[in-house]
């Protein structure tokens, strides 16, 4: 289900600090944020929020855009329904800052809690292998122009994030060599045994980079969705930088690029710490000396930010060096209004809208004797369920899910977090349509990548 609906400082420094109970875990999370008391941010309804600091530029300036209510992690499946309905959950609520025009969210939870034992594979998905295919064509074309030095005989390539090695396969196929890191230490042998030079960890921790403590000379450095997790996305830049020669390219990938303007508050979940307009974006890059060769859309995950970047070496870092593309970006923002208060308010107006709205289609479904079940264990699904259950209490439709299904092999056999509701195979729906079985109705929770069924 697209959840869209017509429009009706500097850098802080890490410390060792709590947020509302839950310790930084700075051990593993090397660009944990200071945490200050910062003053509350409100709505025009007197809702409280206790914010972090600005990932990008360290305001405490913030309004609050839409509270999620509490939530458990999106990605926490368990095998049983006891443990599922014991899952913790966690403040979710997306704030936004005056002062670069950044969304992310108001409180942090451990990177460690979230990532080490990860549920996500990128491997499953036939559109994403598509578009690995596609993304490491697009570099080979970028880099292909410039020699080889000294006695190299092959390109290299760093993902950061790489889970499973599948972008990773694309650049092998061309023939590069293939390096990465990912603190997910349960999915990293899969990359490893395809061939790929992969360290388990955190990016900046000095464990994972350069391997074996050996200088390696980059051709590109990749980072697909991963900018958004980290709690000091400038931080991950600089040492992006610190990393790069001069002739490395940087390609950080963003996803859901037309959040804002479509009304998109699903991907609000808490591994998603940021959501970036170009205003942040720009900010952040010219904070860590980097200077923006072009800015494009790519069409994965509802469409996402592809930004392309070089070390500044002197130059004026931020420079638009590529063209117009990200001043055309930036000036589409003013006009949308994204740089306003009002358009956080409307925000937050279109996201209640579409969940009593998607509420209230459930109902009449259930009403007319339909099943009803949930497409894609996505954690943009888990967000919109319980966003909706937090809504309307014991009398949301969502309740009436029996199923949602699933081809990750590593949810199928487990419950939707925090409920009671199993994820299955789409296979079984093979044995579920006999002559007297009830008409079955999906939400659609995965719905980026609907084209992979329709």
């Amino acid at each position: 289900m697209a959840v869209h609906v017509p429009p009706a400082a500097d850098e802080p420094t890490p410390t060792d600090a709590t947020c509302d109970g839950f310790k930084h875990d700075h051990a593993h999370c090397p660009h944990a944020l200071t945490h200050a008391p910062p003053p509350p941010a409100t709505n025009s309804g007197g809702v409280n929020v206790t914010s972090i600091r600005c990932p990008v530029c360290g305001s405490h300036d913030i309004q609050l855009a839409l509270d999620l209510r509490g939530q458990p992690l999106a990605n926490d499946f368990m095998k049983t329904t006891t443990e599922a309905l014991r899952a913790e959950k966690f403040p979710l609520a997306l704030v936004h800052c005056r002062q670069c025009h950044h969304m992310h969210l108001s409180q942090l939870v451990s990177r460690k809690r979230l990532f080490s034992d990860y549920m996500y594979v990128s491997g499953t998905s036939k559109t994403l292998l598509k578009h690995f295919e596609w993304l490491a064509q697009k570099i080979q074309a970028d880099v292909e122009t410039l020699p080889l030095e000294g006695a190299r005989t092959k390109r290299a390539v760093l993902e950061l994030a790489c889970n499973d090695g599948s972008q990773l396969d694309a650049f092998a196929r061309l023939g590069w060599k293939t390096y990465g890191v990912d603190p997910a230490a349960n999915i990293v042998p899969t990359a490893v045994a395809k061939g790929h030079q992969v360290k388990v960890g955190f990016w900046g921790a000095q464990s994972v980079w350069p391997p074996e403590g050996k200088p390696v000379v980059l051709d590109a450095i990749v980072a697909q969705n991963v900018l958004a997790h980290v709690p000091s996305p400038t931080q991950f830049l600089k040492d992006c930088a610190a990393a790069m020669g001069p002739r490395t390219l940087l390609f950080i990938q963003t996803s859901q690029c037309a959040m804002h303007e479509d009304g998109q508050f699903d991907t609000a979940y808490h591994e998603h710490l940021s959501f970036f307009t170009s205003h942040s974006f720009e900010r952040a890059a010219t904070a860590a000396q980097l200077a923006v060769l072009s800015f494009e859309t790519a069409p994965i995950h509802g469409i996402s930010c592809l930004w392309k970047l070089k070390r500044a070496d002197g130059e004026s870092s931020g420079a638009l060096a590529g063209g117009t593309s990200l001043r055309a970006k930036l000036d589409e923002e003013v006009r949308l209004g994204i740089t306003t208060d009002f358009f956080y308010e409307r925000y937050r107006m279109r996201a209640e809208e579409t969940s009593a709205w998607l509420d209230t289609q459930l109902a009449a479904l259930s009403a007319a004797g339909y099943r009803l079940g949930g497409y894609g264990a996505a954690a943009k699904g888990m967000v919109l369920l319980h966003f909706m259950l937090g809504r309307g209490g014991a009398n949301a439709a969502a309740h009436s899910l029996e199923f949602v299904l699933d081809d990750a092999p590593m949810k199928q056999g487990t419950y939707c977090p925090g409920t009671t509701i199993p994820v299955r195979p789409t296979r079984s729906l093979e044995g579920v349509f006999t002559a007297d079985e009830k008409p079955l109705a999906l939400v659609m929770f995965a719905w980026n990548f609907a084209a992979e069924l329709f």
